[in-house]
């Protein structure tokens, strides 16, 4: 094999190393990609868990005062004909 055989054949196989490299870094990347994802999903879960309880608890405080004052009404029903009258 002469010295430009042997240099061809190097140059072919340091292009193939160099491929790879590259088709590695791409799979970095993309992994890199995927982990930061996986962050922002984490966190808007936390975000919507957190909201769904707020929420459940202001259900629960209307669920309370709806219920103040229908008991309000039934206890007192001349209150009711009261407020009728004036509005």
């Amino acid at each position: 094999m002469t010295d430009s055989e042997l240099t061809k054949v190097m140059m072919h196989k340091l292009a193939k190393i160099d491929n790879q490299l590259a088709s590695l870094e791409i799979v970095d990347d993309l992994i890199d990609t995927v982990n930061e994802q996986n962050d922002q999903i984490e966190r808007m879960t936390q975000i919507l868990q957190a909201m769904h309880i707020q929420m459940n608890m202001h259900h629960q405080e209307n669920i309370n005062s709806d219920d103040v004052l229908l008991r309000a009404l039934i206890e007192n029903p001349s209150n009711q004909h009261a407020n009728q009258s004036s509005g």
